[in-house]
């Protein structure tokens, strides 16, 4: 009952997309059964992180992207969620990096314990020294 009414309130809705089936559980019942019952293949586990990525690095710009301060920038729930993955994560940033520059770099030093733009002269300079460090160490190619 209390269900008919949660698309009136928007801020009930989730806001994560990338688990559509995750009520699974609920219903007692296993993942493979589910997923048959939805007659899909469930996503590799890639497929899902870098879906979860980009709707997690998305919201991060929108939600971030007026702010100056960087605390607010990286202390923001979804660049910590990202952070979190680890060293998996880092070729998605480099590759989001090659599309659409941001400011990565405190992430990218924290997963890879290495600052590859040390030295780098200013925003651009560190895109390109971070794409170079991912390069030569086999996160991303050409």
């Amino acid at each position: 009952m209390e269900d008919e009414h949660i698309g009136d309130c928007p801020e009930l809705i989730p806001k994560y997309d990338f688990c559509p089936d995750s009520e699974w559980w609920k219903e007692g019942i296993s993942y493979s059964d589910a997923a048959d019952r939805l007659g899909s293949v469930p996503s590799s586990p890639s497929s899902l992180l870098t879906r979860e990525f980009n709707e997690r690095a998305d919201r991060w710009a929108k939600e971030t992207g007026i702010q100056s301060s960087p605390v607010i920038r990286f202390m923001h729930k979804d660049y910590q969620s990202i952070m979190a993955r680890g060293k998996e994560v880092i070729p998605l940033i480099l590759n989001r990096m090659k599309q659409k520059p941001d400011d990565w770099f405190w992430a990218l030093q924290h997963i890879a314990n290495h600052d590859a733009a040390a030295g780098a002269d200013g925003f651009d300079g560190a895109v390109a020294a971070w794409l170079r460090w991912g390069k030569d160490n086999g996160y991303i190619s050409e």
